[in-house]
């Protein structure tokens, strides 16, 4: 019960202050998120990122009138159900610009959990703001994927996209799996990355590291984007694939 409300806890927050991927100019200041900042620009905008170190990145189509301004990072504490004050960053910027990049060894998460991330002007007032979730890093080498069929040991058709219908999940893992009662969560995410649930399946599986699973209910009947979790005996996620579903 716990686990499902903090889930209920990230899924609101993502749905009502999430950050879009694909932010083009605005009269407000925007702030997003990114992996890094290159010579072609942005690379890997989203609101969803593994630990590690990001770039944090603002646009406005007017000058932003800066020139000492301040990273801060907050993190959402299930406990008390607010946001509390993680670290601060300083950063000296050309007030003339109206689109800036901030990079730092101190934009490093280490933990899962929602972030507010603030951009706050000389005076501590915000300019503008945004969400990000670090998620953890469960994969571990393990892979899920999908295919149409399973057939005398043979994956029919490997893809991530499909049309409507039933199809088979195919999960390979880095070490052999004991958990002999397993399940596959089915999620659908939404334009803006949070993701719905829709239902539970589950399986019970032998000892092994090479798995497929077929059901009667393991399949899609609206064209979207879909996730698929598998779950351990405890609800712990095993591993996760995306799907796209077309008409």
């Amino acid at each position: 019960m716990k686990n499902a409300f903090l889930r209920f806890i990230v899924f609101v927050f993502i749905a009502v202050f999430g950050i879009k991927p694909n932010v083009y100019p605005q009269s407000e200041p925007v702030l997003y998120v990114c992996e890094s900042y290159g010579v072609n620009g942005e690379v890997g905008v989203s609101d969803r990122f593994t630990s590690g170190t990001i770039t944090v990145m603002v646009k406005c189509d007017n000058e932003l009138g800066l020139s000492q301004v301040n990273i801060q990072l907050n993190k959402y504490n299930n406990l008390t159900e607010k946001f509390e004050f993680f670290k601060k960053i300083p950063f000296n910027v050309d007030p003339t610009m109206k689109y800036i990049f901030f990079e730092d060894e101190n934009l490093f998460f280490d933990a899962p959990g929602i972030y507010r991330i603030f951009l706050l002007n000389e005076n501590d007032k915000t300019v503008t703001s945004g969400l990000v979730e670090i998620i953890e890093e469960f994969n571990y080498g393990n892979k899920l994927y999908f295919c149409e069929d399973y057939l005398q040991k043979e994956e029919i058709n490997v893809s991530d996209k499909f049309t409507t219908g039933r199809l088979t999940v195919m999960v390979k893992t880095k070490d052999k799996l004991y958990d002999e009662d397993v399940a596959l969560k089915l999620e659908q995410i939404n334009d803006n990355g949070t993701k719905k649930y829709l239902k539970t399946i589950d399986f019970n599986i032998p000892v092994g590291d090479y798995f497929f699973f077929k059901h009667k209910d393991l399949g899609f009947s609206k064209p979207g984007k879909y996730r698929v979790t598998l779950l351990g005996k405890d609800g712990t996620a095993i591993c996760f694939g995306d799907v796209t579903i077309v008409p």
